[in-house]
């Protein structure tokens, strides 16, 4: 009946709470047929180690969502006390992990498209269109770049927010 999607699933020391909680997620979400809130409950505290679901059995949840909150909480828990390595010694570390470099910020909000470049059947047009582009593209590798949006940002001063006071009441405001 499927079931076993959601009673096979085991925790290791390698996965994270939240992690994990996700994963729960999506294969409940392919359950179609209504569980009974006890056996959802049980099966999901059952799902994580040994110490994290003693704490989740202490909260006496009684819905499957409940059982859920109650772990997202001792998620922040576990983080803030510095506790969460003890019970997932194997769990990636935060700082420690070998994640791709980000890439570095210019001031420019854009993305890069992975598919080829698309070619004109008229070879003039792609110069005419390459002369056109802008210098901070030109200077930057921006032959995969199919949208850039550029991002201004003005400073107003304490005098121009609110209403103004005096003489100077009916005075136009003057551009900054």
């Amino acid at each position: 009946m499927g079931t076993h999607l959601l009673t096979s699933l085991k925790q290791t020391t390698a996965t994270h709470i939240s992690d994990h909680i996700h994963e729960w997620r999506q294969r409940r979400r392919l359950i179609k047929f209504w569980i009974p809130d006890q056996l959802l409950t049980d099966w999901f505290t059952t799902s994580f180690v040994g110490p994290i679901a003693r704490d989740i059995v202490m909260g006496a949840c009684v819905t499957e969502e409940q059982a859920i909150a109650r772990t997202q909480y001792l998620d922040l828990v576990y983080s803030q006390s510095g506790t969460l390595y003890d019970y997932l010694p194997d769990a990636p570390r935060p700082g420690k992990s070998k994640a791709p470099p980000t890439p570095s910020v210019d001031g420019i909000i854009g993305f890069v498209n992975p598919s080829s470049k698309k070619t004109s059947a008229n070879p003039g047009k792609q110069n005419s269109n390459a002369s056109n582009r802008n210098t901070s593209q030109a200077t930057s590798n921006s032959s995969n770049t199919s949208e850039v949006n550029a991002v201004q940002s003005t400073k107003t001063d304490k005098a121009s927010k609110g209403k103004k006071k005096g003489k100077g009441k009916n005075k136009p405001d003057q551009p900054k």
